[in-house]
């Protein structure tokens, strides 16, 4: 007679009694969460803001960003509006604006204010796509200064009559001081102004942020001074005689304001001290000829 088959064993990787389990979303307390969806991981530690290094300092201070006990950003609950001055670092700020606008839904219906050179707004046109923002959107492309993006911010603010109300603000946070200075310039509170882009963004290791440019944004905030400033207001700021509201005028009302400009931009570089001192310097010279 033929031998019995022997059985064979069932392979030991067999998946045959191992039952399969799948994350299971964790419940939603609000509700609003899709079915099967997953909720947000909680945000990551905030740095201690004592560890940071001097620069990393310099430039959280140029940020303006507020944040809660926690060290977290805080923003508006109900903004009316998302201002962006653009920024030639491209890929930095539509990211971030990408981020941002993930993390605060509400800003999706909001107005959009955005400003700086064509392809800076394209940038930030491209990191909304897909994130469904419903809001109206006004755009300048062809802005070529801080005081640019400013002026047309305020304007558009006042067309839409809610220049009082409170707003988001983006850019680059090296350049967020001299933009609220701007717009705080052109008639907007700077208490409804909410920096947006956190330094806490910015890598303290990113040897692309010279100290050079740090340093000079630094000097721009103690002297409220930003790119494209009109000469009226350089004037005012440097007025050396305090009934007088321009010492320029006061000086000699029939001078070239261009030369003088120039000479005030000359000795800004050659001493190393700011436009609004060099300014005032000349303005001292020119009185003390005059008299």
């Amino acid at each position: 007679p033929e031998p019995a088959p022997v059985p064979v064993p069932e392979p030991a990787h067999t998946h045959k009694s191992i039952p399969t389990i799948l994350p299971q979303p964790a419940p939603d307390p609000t509700g609003t969460l899709p079915v099967g969806t997953l909720p947000p991981p909680p945000p990551p530690p905030a740095p201690d803001p004592t560890q940071l290094s001097e620069r990393a300092k310099q430039i959280r201070e140029l940020s303006c960003c507020k944040y809660d006990e926690h060290g977290h950003l805080t923003l508006p609950q109900d903004p009316v509006a998302t201002v962006i001055f653009g920024s030639s670092r491209e890929e930095d700020m539509k990211r971030r604006f990408k981020e941002l606008l993930q993390k605060h839904p509400n800003l999706k219906s909001k107005y959009f204010i955005i400003t700086g050179t064509k392809q800076e707004v394209i940038s930030i046109h491209q990191a909304t796509e897909g994130l469904g923002t419903t809001g109206d959107i006004f755009q300048k492309t062809d802005a070529k200064s801080t005081d640019d993006n400013a002026k047309f911010t305020a304007e558009k603010l006042r067309e839409l009559n809610v220049a009082d109300r409170d707003i988001v603000f983006f850019t680059f946070p090296v350049l967020a001081r001299s933009g609220i200075d701007a717009l705080e310039h052109y008639g907007l509170s700077a208490d409804k102004v909410h920096a947006a882009f956190s330094s806490d963004w910015i890598s303290d290791e990113d040897t692309t942020i010279q100290d050079a440019w740090v340093d000079s944004k630094i000097e721009m905030a103690r002297t409220k001074e930003w790119s494209g400033k009109p000469p009226q207001a350089i004037a005012a700021a440097a007025a050396v005689d305090g009934p007088v509201s321009m010492a320029f005028a006061s000086v000699d009302p029939s001078s070239d304001w261009a030369a003088v400009q120039e000479q005030a931009r000359e000795l800004s570089e050659r001493e190393g001290i700011s436009l609004e001192a060099a300014t005032r310097k000349i303005f001292e010279e020119q009185r003390h000829r005059a008299s």
